[in-house]
């Protein structure tokens, strides 16, 4: 009985041994599956073309919108439209009775739609507040203030323009008729065209105090599900070169006014090699000179032992 139990124990262990040497077997090449499916740390000399672009986030506005205000100031006695209503030109908005009390008696006046188009409410304080006048509400006039109440807006939203605001070192990239693409986040699956219509000769001054240059990108053709305050991205090329060497970006280190890359040698050695850096876009950089195509670059500074000696290089 104690040599069958021996021999138990003995057969019990041999395939424990067995199975975890499997395991591990299979624990070791599921690593390596794992590691090789990452993204290269190598950089690679290519020939193709390369694109600088210039890409800015605005907004959807209409390319022709007008403030509704009186000429004489008083108080609103009717309001015949509300937001969101189609107008047009002439048709009778709202009713003003002119004065400053219901003393003074003068004759209404009628307030008409400048132009045809959807009422607005009026925008305010930056952009950030709206309103519309109501019924009963005291305002002022062009004949009495340089700044008079806005009763409301009246747009044009057949045709929208894209509202930019472009810093003072990217503006000088920009050219009035320059073609541009379209991109509307809440139609991701859409793409538009459209043009630089305008381009301000004059900086604003933002709420941040930085000098900005409005910018106005009108489209070729309107979506009629775009609404004004969406946001869109513009995308204009400024460059273009093909056939052409070039590298990744990260692969480009840059040292006392010099450009450098460090090539792949035999046994993940690297040999520095020094460059001429021609055009550059947002992840990659033109060749002017450099090493030939084909040849891989490291990525990431290589460690000082993996350094060719500038004799070990010319081998």
């Amino acid at each position: 009985m104690k040599k069958r139990g021996w021999k138990l124990w003995a057969l019990a262990i041999l395939i424990l041994l067995v199975v975890g040497a499997g395991s591990g077997f299979l624990l070791k090449k599921a690593s390596g599956k794992g590691k090789n499916a990452g993204p290269s740390p190598w950089g690679q000399v290519d020939r193709g073309d390369l694109e600088v672009h210039f890409l800015e986030n605005g907004e959807l506005e209409p390319s022709n919108a007008v403030d509704v205000v009186s000429q004489v100031g008083g108080r609103v006695m009717e309001i015949f439209v509300q937001e969101g209503d189609r107008v047009r030109r002439d048709q009778k908005l709202a009713v003003i009775q002119p004065g400053k009390t219901g003393l003074e008696k003068y004759l209404p006046r009628d307030i008409l739609a400048p132009i045809g188009g959807v009422v607005m409410k009026v925008l305010q304080d930056n952009n950030r507040d709206s309103r519309m006048a109501r019924q009963g509400d005291y305002i002022t006039g062009l004949l009495d203030s340089s700044n008079p109440t806005a009763l409301m807006t009246v747009a044009d939203l057949s045709r929208l323009v894209v509202s930019l605001k472009i810093s003072e070192m990217e503006v000088l990239k920009l050219q009035r008729y320059m073609p541009v693409k379209i991109t509307v986040d809440a139609l991701p699956k859409e793409n538009f065209s459209g043009r630089i219509h305008l381009v301000a000769p004059r900086a604003e001054t933002d709420r941040n105090g930085i000098k900005v240059f409005r910018v106005e990108v009108a489209l070729d053709s309107t979506d009629p599900r775009m609404k004004p305050g969406m946001t869109a991205r513009v995308d204009a090329l400024l460059v273009q070169k093909t056939n052409v060497l070039k590298i990744p970006l990260g692969s480009l280190f840059e040292q006392g006014g010099k450009s450098f890359v460090y090539i792949r040698k035999e046994k993940d050695r690297a040999e520095k090699f020094d460059v001429a850096v021609g055009l550059r876009s947002e992840s990659e950089a033109e060749l002017a000179r450099g090493p030939a195509e084909g040849a891989e670059l490291f990525m990431e500074q290589p460690k000082e032992k993996q350094l060719l000696k500038p004799a070990e290089s010319k081998k």
